[in-house]
């Protein structure tokens, strides 16, 4: 069994941001890793299941290896997808999820400029110490994996992970399996081996 690390309230907060918003940005770090790539994907995962409009925007293009998680190749990169078009998406998201990153110039300086000018409210979810980011929710768990880990937790704690699916299982096993180095580094916890 799981031991609920993330405060309630937090959790609750989270919930009521997430289902209380119908236009969302998932926004990840520049050079994403499994983590940024599975965790963004979960997220868009549960939002969609939830009739959420949400597009996972970055600044570069994320390894080909990851194109096997469904989803990848609906991932909006800038340069691709043109700075007009990534403003239009800002201007019309009600919120911004930045996850796996702790501080705004982790994403490129255009989404930096994009995310610090945005009026949309912010969910902060990351594993990696000093957020320097401000929203109206951060949930921060240095002690934990991944931000893949993170957000399997909170969807568990929300009470919908049986709304899940397998796409979501694997967008998460790829991001707790890339950040703790196939399991080999000291973040893992017979509670991660569980979740896995």
């Amino acid at each position: 069994m799981l031991t609920p690390v993330i405060a309630e309230r937090l959790v609750s907060k989270a919930k009521e941001l997430l289902e209380s918003n119908s236009s969302i940005v998932l926004l990840t770090h520049a050079h994403p890793d499994g983590d940024a790539i599975g965790s963004s994907l979960a997220l868009k995962n549960l939002l969609e299941h939830w009739g959420k409009k949400a597009s996972i925007v970055i600044i570069d293009k994320a390894p080909e290896s990851f194109d096997f998680l469904k989803g990848f190749k609906d991932i909006l990169v800038v340069p691709q997808i043109g700075k007009e078009k990534t403003k239009q998406i800002f201007d019309e998201a009600s919120l911004i999820c930045c996850l796996d990153f702790n501080e705004s110039g982790r994403v490129g300086k255009y989404l930096q400029e994009l995310l610090t000018s945005s009026q949309a409210k912010r969910l902060i979810i990351d594993h990696h110490l000093d957020i320097n980011i401000v929203g109206e929710v951060t949930i921060s768990c240095p002690e934990l994996s991944s931000t893949s880990e993170i957000i399997f937790r909170l969807v568990w704690q929300m009470g919908v992970y049986p709304q899940m699916d397998r796409d979501f299982a694997e967008d998460i096993y790829c991001g707790i399996v890339c950040d703790t180095g196939n399991f080999s580094y000291g973040s893992n916890s017979p509670e991660l081996f569980y979740i896995v």
